[in-house]
């Protein structure tokens, strides 16, 4: 990440290479990476969120606080918003400035909720302004608090899987502008999120024009490289760069450009210029037009039943399960039953030592000496007709968090059908970004079988 007068802008930038210091972080992280620590965090507030019928795009901050029992209420501040104890409820309480733009006021109790995920929340007030905190906050390492919550905020208004949906991978300005519209977000944090997400070489930049003397020049403000690389080292921009055709907010650029004797595809847009100044910001992405990462695909949908499985390596079975039942029911559960009558016997034999409901979250492994692995995912309540959906989004983030833990220790692939897509209600692209967070990601290779007739 280059210098930057704001260090809380750029989410992930050079997280990697933070000291850090923080009480309030370092109790968070519990001796894990904290960018990691507060992205689960986040991610866990989003699936209680969805669990409770939160839904979008856009996805609404106050409807999700309001899901959670978090009060959130204008207040007369000098800050975006802050959080206090309400010492009568004894409880948080969300407060924001209502004259800021609508936008930056999401983003604002965004950010706050963020704040709430800190085992510490309650011990001081908590606020943020523009730059992240306010003024007297910005010395010593509070900045480190606030850039995690920025994290946080990135991760409640634009949640993975719904970018995936939305085809955030496909990088072209006016689709990424599209989406910025259903999103409700604004143009700048849309690109951070592209940039944190990217499966190959790109830099996001934000750039403005200087005076320097009679003359006027395009400037970079901070650059952020993708996690698997950037699409220009140290990014200068040229002095015929078609960037200078941003004068108005909302005007966009695609072309193809040589900077530093490097092609590169330029993706930009006019955003908000800072306060004071004639002509807009332009915030964008160098995308690197022909390089791909070398890299193994772990996750693939194909067509067909699960079985017959190829036989070769070790394997496992993903199969969602009721906490009501002692034996398996269904469609799947029948042919799953066919197949490996002795795991469906193992199953009901550890069942009938359980109490009814069955553990929500928890993944019960069946092994076997002669076919693949059943593990039995519980994260589903109740059964039967339902006017709500019976999947437990976080419960089953849980129990996948254990399968990608077996299947590494066993070293086994892993096949599925598209997980509770049934009886269960579930809605597939979050399902299939929960399985590839929890287990494809771990180097697990996953294969999830798109059923015929099932």
């Amino acid at each position: 990440m280059n210098a930057t007068s704001d260090p809380l802008i750029s989410p992930l930038a050079g997280a990697s290479n933070i000291q850090w210091t923080n009480p309030s972080v370092l109790l968070l992280a519990s001796g894990s990476d904290p960018v990691k620590a507060v992205s689960e965090a986040a991610r866990s507030l989003v699936l209680q969120g969805i669990d409770k019928g939160w839904t979008g795009p856009p996805y609404d901050p106050f409807e999700l606080a309001h899901l959670l029992g978090i009060l959130v209420r204008p207040a007369n501040l000098r800050s975006d918003a802050r959080t206090v104890i309400d010492a009568t409820i004894n409880k948080p309480i969300v407060e924001y400035n209502p004259s800021r733009p609508g936008g930056r006021v999401r983003y604002s109790v965004a950010h706050e909720l963020g704040h709430l995920l800190f085992p510490d929340f309650s011990e001081r007030v908590r606020q943020r302004t523009s730059g992240g905190a306010v003024a007297e906050w910005t010395k010593g390492d509070d900045w480190q608090l606030e850039l995690l919550c920025n994290i946080a905020a990135a991760e409640i208004l634009m949640p993975s899987q719904t970018l995936r949906d939305l085809g955030i991978e496909y990088i072209d300005i006016s689709h990424l502008m599209a989406v910025r519209s259903r999103l409700a977000v604004s143009s700048e944090a849309l690109l951070r999120r592209v940039v944190a997400m990217a499966s190959t070489p790109v830099t996001m930049f934000a750039a403005r024009r200087v005076e320097e003397g009679a003359q006027t020049q395009l400037s970079l403000d901070y650059t952020v490289d993708a996690p698997v690389g950037a699409a220009l080292r140290n990014p200068r921009i040229p002095a015929d760069s078609s960037l200078w055709d941003c004068t108005a907010i909302g005007h966009t650029v695609s072309e193809r450009e040589r900077w530093e004797d490097t092609d590169v595809q330029i993706e930009a847009v006019g955003v908000s210029p800072y306060p004071g100044q004639r002509y807009p910001r332009i915030a964008g992405l160098l995308v690197d037009p022909v390089h791909e990462p070398e890299r193994t695909p772990t996750f693939r949908e194909v067509a067909g039943n699960v079985f017959p499985l190829p036989e070769h390596g070790k394997q496992m079975v993903l199969h969602l399960v009721t906490n009501g039942a002692r034996s398996w029911s269904g469609p799947f559960a029948g042919q799953l039953a066919s197949e490996l009558p002795a795991a469906a016997r193992q199953f009901e034999s550890w069942a009938r030592t359980q109490e009814l409901p069955l553990p929500l979250g928890h993944a019960q492994l069946l092994d076997s000496l002669t076919g693949p692995a059943v593990c039995c995912l519980i994260a589903q309540e109740g059964y039967g007709p339902s006017a709500v959906p019976r999947i437990r989004y976080p419960e089953l983030a849980a129990a996948l968090d254990r399968a990608g833990q077996y299947a590494v220790e066993t070293g086994s692939s892993v096949h599925a059908p598209p997980l509770g897509t049934g009886q269960a209600q579930g809605h597939w692209p979050i399902i299939r970004d929960q399985i590839d967070r929890s287990i494809a990601r771990r180097g697990v290779e996953v294969t999830i079988h798109h059923l015929d007739g099932v």
